[in-house]
């Protein structure tokens, strides 16, 4: 199990682990893996913060990561 910090930003995360890509699409955040979007929003924006922005329940998104693999650790 790979344990990741919810404050660690989303291009961070993608960068270190592609595969999360697939997780934020699952979870409703397309726009936020395109390109452009990653390079400039992605690097400000965390897991908490997109829970509350998209209005997704924190615990689908640990129990989506956690699905694949990662655990989402608050801290």
């Amino acid at each position: 199990m790979i344990v990741l910090n919810s404050k660690m930003s989303i291009y961070d995360m993608i960068k270190q682990y592609p595969e999360i890509s697939d997780i934020m699409v699952e979870l409703g955040f397309e726009s936020i893996i395109k390109p452009g979007m990653l390079a400039s929003m992605g690097k400000v924006m965390t897991l908490e913060k997109g829970s509350k922005m998209k209005n997704i329940e924190w615990d689908l998104i640990v129990k989506t990561f956690d699905k694949f693999g990662f655990e989402v650790q608050r801290s």
